[in-house]
């Protein structure tokens, strides 16, 4: 394949691009979850206006009332993400493997973590919306300070008490918490079986329709902030339109041969962003673990979840986000956002 054209590129970039593309659809833990528009041209203004009322009126002629809204302009500001990896000719003589194809997937992989990693940002490394914004199930709802069926349907009350839609209703939070909750009596006794639960998906439950669980130790995950001994976690719920994810350029990718140095380059490029549309439609759930991944207990809780929202927290930022193991090197396969 040495000294290759532009014209004789052509067939492997359209075969790889393809294989690129499988892997990113494939890849992505929260795909789906929140509506993907297209953006051509710079940042986007939506705009988000009161909530309005039918009036009732008499009959005849006279004119009609007109009710006037106020309208709140949200900004997305998207991002230039990128991945360009290097197989020197020389290389790929060596192996067996086809290392095209190998980088390939880890541009898919690298690529899908890279938008779930944009839609949980969106909540927790928002400067115009700090966590204490929210509303929030705390830690201390249900028998443990883990993720449980109790503090699930509060979570849903408070969504329920916003008048939010409950299809489709969205929850997902870490690996870990699943646990907790799979080892909960109320969970098991709904669905008898295990099986319900089925590659790393939870099915619906406690008022939510889509439940979706991200590796703890990949960094397309939800924060873990450090509390003393413990670290705090949470889980989201939202309606599918409370928050919006925007494309100015889709996933592309080009592979180019370098005569000069015989190697071939492939540049992997996202333009896009999230961004948080309707803060009523969002509730967060508080968890607390101990270093080994173990909720704490509640002796004193309340059964009754309604009406638990946490107020006045304080502000977490994902700049002080750690998780409970040493943190891990960058991996070549992760994007990198430029100007961050």
């Amino acid at each position: 394949m040495a000294g290759l054209t532009a014209e004789q590129l052509l067939p492997i970039n359209e075969v790889y691009s393809a294989d690129i593309k499988a892997k990113f659809q494939s890849s992505q833990r929260l795909m789906g979850i929140m509506p993907e528009i297209s953006n051509i041209g710079g940042v986007r203004h939506d705009w988000i206006g009161t909530t309005l009322e039918m009036n009732q009126v008499g009959f005849g002629a006279a004119n009609l009332p007109s009710d006037q809204t106020s309208f709140t302009p949200v900004l997305t500001v998207p991002l230039r993400l990128i991945l360009k990896t290097t197989i020197a000719e020389a290389d790929q003589s060596l192996t067996n493997v086809d290392l095209q194809r190998a980088h390939a997937n880890m541009h898919g992989k690298a690529a899908a973590r890279m938008l779930d990693i944009l839609k949980i940002r969106a909540l927790f490394n928002n400067a115009a919306v700090p966590l204490n914004t929210f509303n929030t199930v705390p830690v201390t709802v249900g028998p443990n300070t883990g993720l449980n069926t109790y503090k699930l349907q509060a979570m849903a009350s408070i969504l329920d008490n916003n008048d939010v839609d409950e299809n489709p209703r969205i929850f997902y939070t870490n690996s870990d918490q699943y646990n907790t909750l799979r080892n909960e009596d109320r969970y098991i006794n709904y669905f008898t079986s295990e099986k319900n639960a089925i590659n790393n998906d939870l099915k619906p439950y406690a008022g939510f329709r889509d439940m979706r669980m991200l590796g703890k130790e990949s960094s397309n995950n939800v924060p873990i902030f450090p509390t003393g001994a413990e670290f705090t976690s949470y889980g989201v719920g939202f309606h599918h339109e409370a928050c919006q994810f925007m494309y100015n350029i889709p996933l592309r990718t080009v592979i180019t041969y370098d005569g000069t140095n015989l190697n071939y380059t492939i540049v992997s490029e996202i333009v896009a962003n999230a961004q948080i549309m309707q803060l009523s439609g969002i509730v967060l759930g508080e968890f607390e673990l101990d270093a080994n991944g173990n909720p704490g207990s509640n002796p004193n809780f309340v059964a009754n979840p309604i009406g638990y929202v946490k107020t006045a927290t304080t502000a977490k930022t994902a700049a002080t986000a750690k998780t409970v193991k040493a943190a891990k090197a960058i991996k070549p396969d992760d994007l990198i956002s430029e100007g961050e």
